[in-house]
C-alpha cells in the first residue's frame, strides 16, 4: 500500500461496457484508486498481475475461459496479500458464502457499485491494511466461520469438521475451549491482540486461532488444551485463563472444557453466553464470567418471555386494540435495550416491525424518499427508544377513536388482504352502507383503503422476504398480487429499497 493510501486496482469482466463503467466510476475517485488495467476474463487477468501488480482486483463471477471464483482462487494460492472483490448481477447467498470461503474480502452486487460505496471499500481496505491486528488476522479471522457457529443451526460432528476444513480453521480433535473478551469502542485493539500474544507462552496451549466479531466489538479465541489428565486439563486450562486477564483487564466469557472438534460449536456458544451476562450484569467489575447453565436458562426464559411480548403487541396493533399497550411496550424497549446490543439483527427486526405496523394503523403515509433517509440499525437505541414511544403513543389515541365499523374493516382485511377486490365485498360481509365505509375508513384512518390495503399486504410481503425462501414472483402471489415486477415497484415506493435488498439487510448475518 502506498504511503497516499491510494489503491492500485485492476477490473476483470467479460462486456467491455461493464468494464468502461467501472473505470468511469474510479476515474472520478483519483485520491482513493488507480486504475491500472482491464481484462476480459480470468486468464488475462493472470497475465495483467504480473505486469501490473495490483493491490486490488475487482472482478465479474461469470466469465468464460476462467471464471470470478477461479481467478480468486489462483490468486490466493500464488499472492495472498492481493485483495479480491467479487462483482455479480446475482444476489446469491451460494455465490458470496463461496467467495468469501476462497478468501473475498467483499462480494458486492453491480447495482449497488456506485461512488459512496466504493469509498466505503477503500476505508475497509486501508483499516485492515494499516494495522498489524488486520494482518494478523487476516486469514484467521473469516468471520462467516464464526457466525456460523454462534447465529446457524446446531451442526453435527462431520459438518463441524467439514468447517474447519474449509476456512483452514488449526485445531486438533482433541480438548476444545473458546475465550471470547469483550473490547469496549475507543480500545486499542491492536494492543490487545498482542497482549493475548504474548499470553501463549504459557505450555499446552496450542492452535489458538482468533476471530474479531463485531456489535459488540469481540475477539473470540479457540484452543486446545494439551494434556491427558482430566485434572490437569482443568488446572492448565483456569490458570491460562487468569493469566489472559491479568494481561488484557477486560470483560471475558469462557466454555467449559469439552472433548472433541465436535463439541467446538458448543463451547463457542457458551463462552458467547457467559459474556452476555458479564457485560449485562448490573456490577461495574470487569471479571471472568464462566459459562453457566441456569444463567443460560434465565437468558433464554427472558429471551421467550420477550418474543411472547412482541407477538402479543402485534396483535394488539392489528385489532387497533390500545389497551393497556404503553405499559406493554415500555416493557418490551426495556428489555430489547438490554439484548440489542448482542442480538442486533433480530431485535432490530423487531423494533422495525412494530413501528411499521404502528405507522400503518394510524394513517402515517408511506414516503420512499424519507423512509430511505434513515435504516434502523444505523441510528442508537435511545432513538429508536424515541421513535417507538412516539408511535406508540399515536397509536393509543387512534385506537382510542376507532368505531366499531372501522375496527370490522381492519378485522376483515387482516385475515383476507390476498383476496380483497373492493371495499364494496367488505360492506356486504359487515353489513354497512359502501360509501360510509369508505368516509369514515379515511376519515379515522387518515389514509384511505386503497393506499392502506397496499401498505398492509407490503408489510405481510417484507416479512415474507424475511422468513420464507419464495423468490418475489411467489411472494406477489401470496399477498394479492398477479406480478413481481409491480409488487417490486409499490414495495420499493414505500420502503425506498428493492425487495431483494430488503431481504439481503434483514437477514441474519451478522454476531
Amino acid at each position: 500500500m502506498r504511503g497516499d493510501k491510494m489503491i492500485k486496482v485492476i477490473i476483470v469482466d467479460d462486456e467491455a461496457p461493464i468494464r468502461a463503467w467501472i473505470i468511469s466510476l474510479l476515474k472520478k475517485l483519483p485520491e482513493y484508486f488507480d486504475c491500472c488495467g482491464e481484462a476480459r476474463n480470468g486468464r488475462e487477468a493472470l497475465k495483467l498481475i504480473e505486469k501490473a501488480k495490483p493491490e486490488l482486483i475487482l472482478t465479474d463471477i461469470r466469465m468464460v475461459d476462467m471464471d470470478g471464483l477461479q481467478l480468486l482462487e489462483a490468486v490466493k494460492a500464488d499472492d495472498g496479500q492481493i485483495d479480491v472483490v467479487i462483482l455479480s448481477n446475482y444476489d446469491d447467498f451460494s455465490y458470496a458464502r463461496t467467495s468469501f470461503m476462497n478468501g473475498a474480502v467483499e462480494y458486492l452486487l453491480k447495482s449497488e457499485l456506485n461512488m459512496e460505496r466504493l469509498v466505503q471499500l477503500h476505508n475497509k481496505l486501508i483499516a485492515a491494511r494499516n494495522t498489524a491486528y488486520g494482518n494478523r488476522l487476516r486469514q484467521t479471522a473469516k468471520n462467516d466461520f464464526m457466525y456460523v457457529l454462534l447465529k446457524g443451526k446446531e451442526l453435527s460432528r462431520e459438518e463441524i469438521l467439514e468447517l474447519v476444513k474449509n476456512y483452514d480453521v488449526k485445531l486438533m480433535d482433541g480438548v476444545v475451549a473458546s475465550v471470547m473478551i469483550f473490547i469496549p469502542e475507543q480500545t486499542d485493539v491492536d494492543r490487545v491482540i498482542s497482549k493475548v500474544e504474548t499470553a501463549l507462552i504459557y505450555e499446552r496451549i496450542e492452535n489458538l486461532n482468533m476471530f474479531l466479531l463485531v456489535h459488540p466489538q469481540r475477539l473470540v479465541l479457540i484452543f486446545n488444551v494439551l494434556h491427558n489428565s482430566f485434572m490437569f486439563q482443568n488446572y492448565i486450562y483456569n490458570e491460562y485463563v487468569q493469566l489472559l486477564f491479568q494481561a488484557i483487564e477486560l470483560p471475558m466469557g469462557i466454555s467449559e472444557i469439552l472433548y472433541g472438534i465436535a463439541n467446538l460449536q458448543k463451547a463457542v456458544r457458551q463462552s458467547n453466553s457467559a459474556l452476555y451476562t458479564q457485560i449485562n450484569s448490573d456490577g461495574k467489575s470487569i471479571s471472568i464470567c464462566k459459562y453457566d447453565l441456569s444463567s443460560s436458562t434465565e437468558n433464554q426464559w427472558k429471551y421467550q418471555k420477550m418474543e411472547k411480548l412482541y407477538g402479543g403487541m402485534r396483535e394488539q396493533i392489528a385489532r387497533r386494540d390500545g389497551e393497556g399497550f404503553a405499559q406493554k411496550l415500555e416493557q418490551f424497549l426495556v428489555m430489547a435495550g438490554g439484548r440489542r446490543d448482542f442480538y442486533p439483527v433480530q431485535t432490530d427486526r423487531m423494533l422495525e416491525r412494530l413501528l411499521l405496523e404502528m405507522e400503518l394503523q394510524t394513517g402515517e403515509e408511506a414516503d420512499s424518499t424519507e423512509k430511505s433517509n434513515w435504516k434502523i440499525e444505523e441510528l442508537d437505541f435511545q432513538k429508536v427508544r424515541e421513535m417507538l414511544e412516539a408511535a406508540g403513543k399515536r397509536f393509543e389515541l387512534a385506537a382510542q377513536n376507532t368505531s366499531p365499523a372501522v375496527k370490522g374493516v381492519i378485522g376483515y382485511v387482516e385475515a383476507h388482504y390476498a383476496t380483497i377486490v373492493s371495499m364494496q365485498e367488505i360492506a356486504e360481509k359487515l353489513n354497512y352502507n359502501t360509501d360510509y365505509l369508505y368516509r369514515v375508513f379515511k376519515m379515522e384512518m387518515g389514509v384511505s383503503f386503497v393506499n392502506y390495503l397496499t401498505q398492509l399486504r407490503m408489510a405481510h410481503g417484507a416479512e415474507m422476504l424475511v422468513d420464507t425462501e419464495w423468490d418475489i414472483a411467489m411472494i406477489a402471489e401470496k399477498v394479492g398480487y398477479g406480478s413481481g415486477s409491480y409488487f417490486s415497484q409499490k414495495f420499493r415506493e414505500i420502503y425506498g429499497e428493492t425487495p431483494m435488498n430488503w431481504r439481503k439487510r434483514h437477514r441474519n448475518i451478522s454476531g
